[in-house]
């Protein structure tokens, strides 16, 4: 059983997306970690990419903030410590090849036994290869990454690093510990 991630409709033929996503392919299947998703092929159907790997069915760390925080429950500090780790630790792995650059909680997924799977490596920097700016266009809409998980350097034209990755872990943990507090202030 294998999840298919193909792209949008409107991505479907444009040769850039298409090279990009088997790029992604390429740098996700090198990464051998417990907690990277596994990826197997980077295949084409005429002039349709897409990347066959691992099938997750444990949700994502955002579904799962969304659904605590409706029901009223929170992470515990050690859920959230356990959980930070398990980012960093594949964090610390993956930098030795690459910098993730759009770490959010909606890259982080669950396998069935609940450990953290870190997905979507769409933006990567590979280690050692010529710097690609974060900004396309030059302005801040175009900022390579989620806004409320980019490292202040994106906003000033600056390319990531593994402290942008740290940032973003940082910010990510600090909301599930928020989420305790939170939760503690309204009752």
């Amino acid at each position: 059983v294998i999840a298919i991630k193909v792209l949008a409709d409107e991505g479907l033929m444009e040769t850039d997306a298409v090279q990009r996503l088997q790029e992604e392919a390429l740098i996700t299947s090198r990464l051998n970690h417990p907690a990277i998703i596994n990826i197997y092929d980077f295949q084409r159907d005429g002039e349709i990419g897409f990347i066959t790997m691992e099938r997750l069915q444990g949700g994502t760390l955002r579904r799962m903030m969304d659904e605590r925080s409706i029901s009223g429950q929170t992470f515990t500090e050690d859920e959230s410590i356990l959980y930070a780790v398990q980012i960093s630790e594949a964090h610390q792995y993956a930098h030795l090849f690459t910098v993730h650059r759009d770490l959010k909680p909606e890259n982080i997924m669950f396998d069935q036994q609940g450990t953290v799977k870190i997905i979507d490596y769409g933006s990567v920097k590979i280690a050692g290869i010529a710097e690609i700016s974060p900004l396309e266009q030059g302005d801040e809409e175009n900022v390579l990454g989620t806004l409320n998980y980019t490292a202040p350097e994106y906003h000033l034209g600056q390319t990531g690093t593994v402290s942008s990755d740290l940032y973003s872990l940082g910010t990510i943990t600090y909301e599930m510990l928020r989420s305790e507090e939170h939760t503690s202030e309204l009752q």
